[in-house]
């Protein structure tokens, strides 16, 4: 299977949090990321880290300039 992320995409779990990609799994099923801007709900703080699975998170689309 192969991932839908590479490492530093920057990903979205809760729809207004950024978590970007710091490792994916050998299967392709698993990534882990870092919190770089925290949700609204304060589930995800800068820094916190964790491994989980892709279908779990979207792509943060970057804005046009």
């Amino acid at each position: 299977m192969k991932c839908r992320f590479k490492l530093n995409d920057v990903v979205t779990r809760m729809g207004d949090d950024e978590q970007v990609v710091i490792g994916v799994g050998d299967l392709g099923d698993m990534i882990e990321v870092r919190c770089t801007k925290p949700d609204h709900m304060g589930v995800f703080q800068i820094g916190y880290t964790e491994c989980n699975l892709e279908r779990r998170y979207e792509l943060v689309k970057e804005e046009a300039t």
